[in-house]
């Protein structure tokens, strides 16, 4: 007999068949990640993880499919396969919206095990509400690539095996990891760095470009009126490939399909799979979405929103002709760009104070004055080049080139910021705002929205009529959503 789950719910009475518990670290890139209103949902899997089956049957406290429950208090996907993986489990389930199973075999039984409806698998995340934990008795699994989906039970990991993930609290701060392509700063702040080290540790261009990102394809929590396709949707419909006579990435909006007001058109997101916690970053981009219901955005975020900071690199919304540099951090952070003078910087400043919740998410924001910045003055000047300088002993810079401004020791593949002048932005490292603690397993993301909780809000305010919902219907509006990319690198200290 099933107890009820309303009342395993109430009672917070979470069954398990053993003592063994489990703690969360760090998830590969990729992970599942849920951001705050203004800002946006990773939900691919890291490439190490599958979803085995959306919604399986659970037993009760005599039989579990799964042997080994985790001791997360907040739990969602990513610290549940963050716990499994640390523990070295093949298998990782979520159930009731707070609880994280864990194993190596899958205990089936002659209900235990079976497929069940994806409807009764709805439960939200305690840690996360935007996401789904499994439902009443009833678990959401995922299994490693490569491993055996065997039905026969094997035995838990010995307390021992777990001794060094279990003495790591699940809210502790992620460690740095190996799949960061950028390693971790020195620890001495006296150091001065040579960027004339720099040396190049990955590149995404030509045919290849696509190659190591990963394809967004949840709801957009934004709210704006897309539907992010998977990579071989997008590239089966022509909104994502690469050019062969020009070998430029080409990412678009479904700019062919009529549409009923207020529906969702397709469009692409995709993120790195690698994450960088320092190092220098260099964007080529030709061209880049814009117009009336149009959002978006060249940015880096963290696992953990906004605690592992955010820096957006092009950003705007509508008819913007000005682009927007912001940088987001954890809201109990004192991070702000109070010392930096004018003269520090080429952009002006729209905000200072970079702490950023949910109800309070404007980070210290600088905006460029030049109208070659953003949408169609940029296009019309041929793109330009960004830079994002990430420096633990120095703090973060971004820069904007032009065509004609480009330095040579960019175009001669050794780049040396010491010699570029003045940033666009600036926000600075001190002893009360370190970016090493602010700035943390940044992903890459080039993403397009449509209206949404800026664009849409800001739509009558801008200029462009009553109704963005309306404008989503007629696919010639969307004919300028595109971006155009040469080439995105990476570069490390030798």
């Amino acid at each position: 007999m099933y107890t009820t789950c309303s009342l395993l719910l109430a009672l917070g009475f979470l069954l398990s068949t053993t003592d063994t518990t489990v703690s969360a670290r760090p998830l590969s890139p990729g992970s599942i990640l849920s951001v705050q209103p203004r800002h946006r949902l990773r939900a691919d899997l890291p490439s190490i993880w599958t979803l085995a089956n959306s919604c399986v049957q659970d037993g009760d406290g005599t039989q579990r499919l799964l042997s080994t429950k985790s001791n997360l208090n907040n739990v969602t996907v990513d610290t549940c396969l963050s716990a499994c993986d640390s523990a070295n489990f093949n298998f990782a389930g979520v159930q009731y919206g707070q609880e994280c199973w864990c194993g190596n075999s899958l205990n089936k039984g002659a209900v235990v095990g079976q497929s069940l409806n994806a409807s009764q698998c709805d439960l939200a995340c305690n840690g996360d509400a935007s996401q789904k934990c499994g439902g009443c008795w009833a678990l959401t699994l995922f299994q490693k690539s490569g491993s055996s989906s065997s039905s026969s039970p094997s035995p838990s990991p010995s307390p021992t095996s777990l001794g060094s993930s279990s003495t790591t609290p699940a809210t502790s701060a992620p460690a740095a990891t190996t799949t960061s392509a950028i390693p971790a700063a020195p620890t001495s702040p006296s150091r001065t760095p040579a960027w004339s080290e720099f040396r190049l540790v990955e590149e995404h261009s030509g045919s290849s470009f696509f190659d190591k990102w990963t394809f967004f394809t949840g709801a957009d929590p934004t709210n704006g009126f897309v539907n992010y396709v998977s990579k071989d949707d997008a590239l089966s419909s022509g909104l994502a490939y690469v050019d062969q006579a020009t070998g430029l990435a080409v990412m678009k909006i479904d700019s062919t399909t009529q549409l009923a007001a207020g529906a969702n058109r397709n469009s692409v997101r995709i993120s790195s799979t690698n994450t960088y916690n320092q190092g220098l970053m260099l964007f080529d981009i030709v061209r880049m979405p814009f117009g009336c219901s149009i959002w978006p955005a060249l940015w880096t975020v963290g696992y953990d929103w906004p605690n592992e900071g955010e820096i957006d690199i092009i950003e705007g919304v509508n008819n913007s002709t000005m682009n927007q540099m912001t940088l987001h951090t954890g809201s109990s952070t004192s991070c702000n760009t109070n010392s930096v003078k004018p003269s520090d910087v080429a952009l002006n400043f729209l905000s200072k104070t970079c702490a950023s919740s949910p109800d309070a998410n404007s980070g210290c924001a600088y905006q460029d004055p030049s109208p070659q910045s953003f949408g169609h003055g940029f296009n019309e000047a041929g793109g330009a080049v960004f830079a994002l300088l990430i420096d633990q002993n120095v703090g973060t810079k971004l820069w904007r080139f032009q065509r004609a401004n480009v330095p040579s020791d960019v175009t001669a593949g050794n780049p040396n910021p010491d010699s570029w002048g003045t940033p666009s932005a600036f926000f600075p490292t001190s002893d009360s705002c370190q970016t090493k603690d602010t700035i943390q397993n940044q992903q890459l993301i080039f993403d397009m929205t449509i209206c949404g909780g800026w664009a849409g809000a800001a739509y009558t305010s801008m200029g462009c009529g009553q109704s963005c919902s309306e404008r989503v219907a007629d696919p010639v509006n969307f004919q300028e959503a595109v971006w155009n990319v040469r080439n995105v690198t990476v570069w490390q200290h030798v």
